[in-house]
């Protein structure tokens, strides 16, 4: 479906056992499986302020997922198919109204411009933070663009222990399913999600969901 080869596909999406949630995975994988694995076990404390971070979707094999982070612990992941703009918006409305998150990072690409726009509307500006992965990181001579510093700060965080992430194979399989390089400048590259696809495997948004919260 979509590219996808379906019996990856479903296992992924339904894994039975821990081969199968990351039977994707492979050596050239950015994020080791076994650092994954000892912060699903892993027992932190949360400090500071929230951080939301928001990858919405639409329709299709992708998902909008939406992860809480404070300090050194990721919590309360939600993944949800087939929403529309004003859906996801009133999603992470009532997360805002509810728990007071210092920062929402909204990926943009798409369908998150119009949850970003609509969320501003409502009178959220001053806490929201769009995100766009194909632009300048910060660090313009370790990575190439921001998703990939997104995602090697994250790397960076789940390497350092304790750190926390909810004990879910879903998201195990999106953190261990995106594989890297360096270009001639030795800035890190990540494998676009298309590729992905064209080797059966799915968007990682919860993933993505996880590496918005180091976009501030």
């Amino acid at each position: 479906v979509g590219g996808l080869d379906g019996t990856k596909a479903f296992m992924q999406e339904y894994p039975s056992t821990s081969t199968e949630a990351f039977q994707t995975t492979g050596e050239d994988s950015l994020i080791n499986p076994a650092t994954v694995m000892t912060a699903r076990r892993g027992n932190a404390e949360r400090y500071g302020g929230l951080v939301l971070g928001v990858d919405p979707a639409r329709f299709g094999d992708d998902r909008t997922s939406i992860i809480r982070r404070a300090g050194r612990v990721a919590y309360g992941i939600e993944s949800y198919s087939k929403k529309d703009t004003m859906e996801i918006v009133g999603i992470v409305h009532r997360i805002i109204v509810d728990e007071s998150p210092l920062r929402v990072c909204i990926d943009i690409g798409g369908l998150g411009a119009g949850v970003y726009d609509r969320l501003k509307e409502l009178g959220h500006g001053t806490i929201l933070v769009p995100v766009n992965g194909g632009s300048t990181p910060l660090d313009q001579k370790r990575y190439l663009n921001k998703r990939a510093e997104m995602w090697g700060l994250m790397n960076a965080w789940l390497s350092d222990i304790p750190c926390q992430i909810p004990d879910k194979d879903s998201l195990h399989a999106d953190l261990c399913g995106v594989k890297y390089r360096f270009d001639s400048n030795s800035r890190l590259v990540l494998e676009k999600k298309e590729d992905m696809k064209k080797r059966g495997i799915r968007s990682p948004d919860e993933g993505d969901a996880l590496a918005l919260t180091f976009a501030c």
